[in-house]
């Protein structure tokens, strides 16, 4: 916390965000000013301020000293509240040997690490716990998950991650979690509302990253809810988390070109994360291009092919059973899967494999540092872009 003469910027009915400098109106749901505390609504904050400032300085305080003693980090740089003014924090994380050639991390547009790969947790289901607990176990410390019931289990991924930092003594601030905002939950007062039920789902007092999920309620997505806001809203309300030190890194899934560049005139925060759909047969280069151009790190989903299924019983995942990508596996004694993530990989772009296979699991984090994809390989692959085998 950085207290001083403060001023309620944001409310929601779990927390207070307060600010050490005056509010500029620019209408009725936006605010400048830089916010330093979060403050439980149940506390009356008139009377409450002054004793919560005394005693959130000597908690701080005591804090830094612990933090800084096991992290080797200066006495004053906190961990899991990086902001865009301050040192980026090398965050201590499982390195297994791998080809030099590859990058565990990138480091987004704010000083933040991100590892490049993550475990996604969609279409888990009732199986979330077990395989997040097996992914952690074989090495993975990123995981991504999101709100939206329909595809996602976070109640199970928060039990896991519980379960596992505690049983193996590993602090949160080894791990980098990310959620994202359903669009039925957009608008500045709701989308702060569901991210405080997130931080209670994932058992964490912050998160690495925070996504809006879809820019809009698409066909039936948000059924017959109808939002308080658009993505605009939810946007000034995840600047708020990330300057309150809740979110460290903010960006969006499922953005196109156009809505990209609407949101980087409305930011006030830059965004350092783009998620959407990239594998072999729907590259995206377009959108990759732009988000690279203007320093935003793109993450990968469904990159080995799942999002075919949707389409129809035809083109049933032709990535994994594309016969170049077969070629390529077979002659470096490799999976396709496998190959399909290197490929991503030397892109600088970030995967997120699911599976609740160990083995897989296994390939998917430690089998793909161990070989490279030569140019012509690259070649083949970057030809598959718009065609489907016939």
């Amino acid at each position: 916390f950085l207290l001083g003469p403060g001023r309620l910027c944001v409310c929601n009915s779990h927390f207070f965000i307060i600010s050490t400098e005056d509010k500029t109106e620019r209408g009725h749901s936006d605010h400048e000013g830089k916010i330093s505390a979060v403050v439980p609504k149940h506390m009356k904050y008139p009377k409450l301020v002054p004793a919560l400032c005394v005693i959130a300085v000597f908690i701080t305080a005591a804090r830094l000293v612990y933090f800084s003693a096991w992290s080797n980090l200066p006495f004053g740089i906190e961990g899991p509240s990086e902001s865009l003014n301050r040192s980026p924090q090398t965050a201590r994380s499982f390195q297994p040997k791998h080809s030099p050639a590859l990058q565990d991390s990138a480091k987004l547009n704010n000083g933040v690490l991100m590892p490049l790969i993550g475990f996604g947790t969609a279409g888990l289901g009732g199986n979330s716990l077990q395989a997040v607990q097996s992914a952690l176990d074989i090495g993975f410390r990123h995981i991504d998950t999101a709100q939206a019931r329909e595809w996602y289990r976070e109640d199970l991924v928060g039990a896991a991650l519980a379960t596992w930092l505690k049983d193996n003594g590993i602090p949160r601030e080894n791990l980098f979690l990310t959620t994202k905002i359903h669009p039925r939950h957009f608008g500045r007062t709701t989308t702060l509302d569901v991210f405080a039920n997130s931080l209670s789902d994932l058992h964490t007092m912050y998160l690495d990253l925070v996504l809006l999920h879809y820019p809009y309620c698409w066909g039936n997505l948000c059924g017959s809810i109808q939002p308080e806001g658009s993505w605009r809203d939810a946007w000034r309300a995840l600047e708020d988390l990330h300057t309150a030190g809740k979110a460290r890194a903010i960006g969006v899934s499922n953005f196109n070109t156009a809505e990209m560049r609407k949101l980087l005139e409305h930011a006030e925060v830059m965004p350092q994360v783009l998620q959407i759909h990239i594998d072999p047969l729907a590259q995206n280069r377009q959108l990759m291009k732009f988000s690279q151009e203007e320093g935003i790190q793109v993450e990968a989903y469904s990159s080995l092919g799942t999002q075919w299924g949707l389409v129809g019983p035809d083109h049933h995942n032709p990535v994994l059973s594309h016969p170049v990508l077969q070629e390529i596996a077979r002659e470096l004694n490799r999976t396709v899967a496998q190959v399909v993530l290197r490929w991503l990989l030397q892109l600088k772009v970030a995967v997120i494999p699911r599976s609740t296979n160990a083995t897989h699991q296994r390939e998917a984090l430690l089998g793909v540092k161990e070989f490279e994809l030569q140019p012509r390989h690259m070649e083949a692959i970057s030809a598959l872009d718009g065609t489907l085998p016939k």
